[in-house]
């Protein structure tokens, strides 16, 4: 091809790209510029109001094109001014309803992060959504874990799902603990709550124990067919029956997960009694059921029709508790 081509076919792939440039750029200011305009509204809103006036407003940071950039979502961060649930339900309600006041909001999204001390319970919530209704339903709702038994209470909304995780107040003793439980369950159940709710450290007959931070056992019983009471007897009796300790219980839409914790040596009688009981019906089916030890994991067995991979160094009971469900 002659220079004067070569140079022609350069100086179009020169234009094109600099179009490119030029409307990625052009999109940039104005989305940006529409960002920051919502940004200036609602904190100038936020510093007016006596419940929010302590959070930070800003935009969130993302990957872009030429490195990092503003993004569009804004954030809300820090500590809400609130002494009930009642407040801090509102409080929510309130910025979620001033943003969707703003102009330029169409498929622009809130991240909402904050905290409130309410009686001594540390209340945060954390989510990019917020419903119509969901200002009742959560005062209902959090009203039970504004109580002397839960340190601390996490509301996040995650894959269209409303979670809640109290973790216990181990300042109260293990009978208080358990009575709060129960009181728990049994309003679930009466309520038909559809929210995943997560309790830590409320005892069963084993001793509760940190795990990662957090008290075991961890009980999320909302996808049990017997109901959160009914189940939560069941766990009790599980744990009462043999001497691994119930670290956590919980199920998805595909099964019903049973972790263990123990020290002892491997046990062929109680590993066959562990089958027993959790082939019934309250336990669920298919289920998952790991235990571990306080250095590595033992064994796994999952009797889903696909069951995930074994991690490629098997614990030291792998064999013999595959010999003991599946035999």
């Amino acid at each position: 091809m002659p220079p004067i081509f070569r140079l022609a076919l350069m100086f179009r792939k020169i234009v094109a790209l600099v179009a490119v440039l030029s409307t990625f750029a052009l999109g940039g200011c104005v989305g940006g510029w529409s960002a920051q305009y919502r940004l200036n509204e609602l904190a100038e809103w936020v510093g007016t109001q006596p419940a929010l006036d302590s959070l930070s407003v800003s935009r969130e940071k993302e990957m872009g094109l030429f490195g990092s950039t503003l993004s569009d979502t804004l954030q809300a961060q820090g500590a809400l001014h609130v002494t009930s649930v009642v407040e801090f339900a509102t409080a929510l309600d309130q910025l979620n309803a001033k943003f969707d006041e703003l102009p330029f909001r169409e498929h622009r999204f809130l991240k909402v992060d904050v905290k409130a001390d309410i009686q001594g319970t540390e209340f945060t919530w954390e989510g990019f959504r917020w419903e119509p209704g969901w200002r009742e339903r959560l005062t209902e709702l959090l009203d039970l874990f504004a109580a002397p038994e839960v340190r601390t209470v996490n509301v996040r909304h995650d894959d269209d799902v409303l979670w809640v995780t109290a973790e216990r107040d181990f300042q109260v003793s293990d009978d208080d603990a358990r009575a709060y439980r129960d009181r728990v369950f049994h309003y679930l159940d009466d309520t038909k709550a559809t929210e995943l709710i997560d309790l830590f450290g409320f005892p069963l007959l084993h001793p509760t124990e940190p795990d990662g931070g957090a008290a075991s056992p961890s009980l999320r019983l909302s996808g049990f067919p017997q109901g959160y009471v009914a189940t939560a007897a069941f766990v009790e009796k599980v744990d009462a029956a043999i001497p691994y300790a119930v670290r956590s219980v919980w199920s998805n839409e595909i099964s019903y997960s049973w972790r263990f914790f123990t020290e002892d040596e491997y046990d062929e009688e109680v590993m066959k009694q562990l089958k027993e009981l959790l082939s019934q019906p309250e336990a669920g089916s298919p289920i998952k059921v790991e235990i571990i030890s306080s250095k590595r994991i033992l064994g796994t067995v999952d009797m889903r029709p696909t069951p995930e991979k074994l991690p490629k160094h098997p614990g030291k009971w792998q064999e013999d508790m595959e010999r003991v469900f599946f035999g």
